[in-house]
């Protein structure tokens, strides 16, 4: 986990990438990343990323308690706009 946290930027502006290495017989699956929510004591949807060279990677904006589900499909609306932008792909919540 490399956390750039510059003095310049307030604890609100922080975000931390991440990139879990999971292996690369998961690669051409999904990484769907759910908070844990303590409050109602479930799991929230945050994102996925389709896993990659044995990765996934994830931008967060605070650190928590998440936990990651490898899955053949996503749990949220996968938008693969990675190949074309050189960017990782980006997942949507559906309601």
């Amino acid at each position: 986990l490399d956390v750039f946290y510059p003095p310049s930027l307030s604890i609100e502006q922080m975000v931390i990438s991440i990139t879990l290495p999971l292996g690369t017989d998961y690669d051409g699956l999904y990484a769907n990343l759910f908070y844990y929510n303590p409050k109602t004591e479930k799991l929230e949807f945050v994102d996925c990323d389709m896993i990659s060279d044995g990765n996934a990677n994830f931008t967060l904006t605070y650190a928590s308690d998440y936990v990651v589900v490898i899955s053949e499909r996503t749990y949220g609306a996968y938008e693969d706009t990675a190949s074309a932008a050189g960017e990782h792909a980006e997942c949507d919540i559906i309601e």
